[in-house]
This record gives structure tokens, C-alpha cells and sequence, in this order.
């Protein structure tokens, strides 16, 4: 667990399938060396499920190899926020972060 952005994050690993099947806000980063850069943010109800067949994980995996890095995946968990919830902190962390991936 670390503290990025203000929230709490389950993370990194470079497994998608060490997250918990719940509702939440994921960050996809590329780690190169001690350089960290966001990759990406989006929000799901079931988190593991999002990660583990995510449609633009080799779009993920092209940013992190070009720039010499590693794919590395971080989740916030939000209980007991709906979708629009989720959405609202992704809007946010995309407005911080500027990801180059999945683009709104």
C-alpha cells in the first residue's frame, strides 16, 4: 500500500491478477529505474477483472518498452462508490496525470 494523489493504493505489481475483485480506480505506470510516469487511469467495477483482459494492455506494455521501463499496476479501491463515483476520481487523476493512454 502507498499514498499517491491523496488516496490509498494496493500496488505496484506487475500481475494484474493480485487485485481484488471489486469496485475502483486503477493507475497503469511505467517504472524506469527510480522514474515513475503514468501510463493510463480508468475506473471499474470489478478491478481484477479489468486488469487481467484489459483492451489496451499492450498498448501499455509499448509506452513502458519504448521508454526502457516496466508495465507496473496500482488500484484504489472504492466501496461503496458507484460507477459515477468512480468516474469522478478518474476525471481528476486524468486532469493530475495527463496519461498518454487512453485518452477521453
Amino acid at each position: 500500500m502507498f499514498i499517491a494523489y491523496g488516496l490509498e493504493w494496493d500496488g505496484t505489481f506487475k500481475d494484474p491478477n493480485r487485485f481484488k475483485g471489486v469496485g475502483g480506480v486503477y493507475m497503469v505506470w511505467c517504472k524506469k529505474g527510480e522514474d515513475w510516469k503514468v501510463l493510463d487511469v480508468g475506473e471499474s467495477g470489478n478491478v481484477a477483472e479489468r486488469l487481467a483482459n484489459h483492451d489496451r494492455a499492450l498498448q501499455w506494455a509499448l509506452h513502458a518498452a519504448f521508454a526502457g521501463g516496466e508495465v507496473h499496476l496500482a488500484a484504489h479501491y472504492t466501496l461503496g462508490a458507484d460507477a459515477d463515483g468512480r468516474r469522478a476520481i478518474e476525471h481528476k487523476l486524468r486532469e493530475l496525470t495527463c496519461p498518454p493512454c487512453g485518452v477521453r
